[in-house]
């Protein structure tokens, strides 16, 4: 018996991924996806009160091998870090950025979403998007534009 397709066997590097938007936020140059539908429903319900507009979830397919992405899985965008941790990830991923405006007085660590938003232009300047955690969930940025 002959394999008709070769391809039907072969592993693919694309994945399904769930983005929550809405209406009104197509238009931002950028997404972010979830591995998770439950993660991107909370997407959509914080843009919701973010920008306005009706709560979209969509389905697509992506392959990451595709985009040269900051790879940030080490760190968990809900974790909180101090500021030696945050000029150590800074370091790390190669970003100069002065930090200071992050922290007010009362706080003596921020959580790593505050950062990576802040840097999130800087970033899509350098690399097609990053790939993060989020809750303990594979979550990616892809520009968009």
């Amino acid at each position: 018996m002959k394999i008709k397709s070769f391809k039907l066997f072969q592993e693919s590097n694309s994945d399904i991924w769930y983005r929550g938007s809405t209406s009104k936020t197509n238009k931002l140059g950028y997404s972010w996806y979830s591995k998770e539908k439950s993660q991107a429903n909370k997407y959509a319900d914080m843009n919701a009160i973010i920008y306005g507009g009706k709560k979209i979830i969509s389905e697509t397919t992506i392959d990451l091998t595709k985009y040269d992405l900051l790879n940030l899985l080490d760190y968990d965008m809900d974790e909180r870090y101090n500021e030696n941790e945050i000029e150590n990830i800074l370091e790390k991923i190669n970003i100069d950025y002065d930090y200071e405006d992050l922290f007010d007085f009362t706080e003596d660590d921020i959580p790593l979403s505050r950062l990576i938003n802040n840097l999130l232009k800087t970033i899509l300047k350098e690399y097609d998007g990053l790939l993060v955690l989020e809750d303990d969930i594979k979550t990616v940025c892809i520009k968009t534009n």
